[in-house]
């Protein structure tokens, strides 16, 4: 086979498509105070806007699978949407019930502590406060800092 013969069995690359220069009278009046290069992309946007047109709605193009998808289909993912944010209603309604159980055992033996110390030895007890202050504030620094990150990233 020659080099000739090669070159007809390859098919034609089609040249590029040059956008359509019927622009309607109303455009091309608007058009009369814009730069030619504006206007050169005004023609091709219009170009690629009727070759769209001209192949069909949109979403014939698009997946099959979205074809298939019924009001039941969607009816059935808002049903789970819908139980989801219920079991994250009361995970976070029983986080908030141990959280206020935590900070009763803490008031309770901080009541009970002063209680018995308090009479015997003010020495100690104001030293184990001390610490127990302390610690408190590290853990509410703590715990606001990790609220605040939480709030950021939702």
């Amino acid at each position: 086979m020659s080099n000739e013969e090669k070159k007809e069995d390859i098919p034609a690359i089609p040249e590029k498509e040059e956008p359509k220069q019927d622009i309607p009278p109303e455009l091309e009046k608007a058009l009369e105070g814009v730069s030619p290069k504006d206007r050169e992309a005004i023609k091709q946007i219009l170009h690629v806007q009727s070759m769209m047109v001209s192949r069909g709605p949109l979403h014939s193009q698009l997946n099959p699978l979205y074809q298939k998808v019924t009001g039941a289909h969607i009816d059935k993912v808002l049903d789970y949407n819908h139980d989801d944010a219920k079991h994250d209603y009361e995970l976070e309604k029983s986080s908030q019930l141990y959280k206020l159980i935590y900070v009763c055992l803490v008031i309770g033996f901080l009541i009970f502590m002063v209680t018995y110390l308090a009479k015997d030895n003010k020495d100690l007890l104001v030293d184990i406060l001390k610490v127990l202050i302390a610690f408190g504030g590290g853990f509410g620094v703590g715990f606001g800092f990790k609220s605040r990150s939480e709030k950021r990233k939702k």
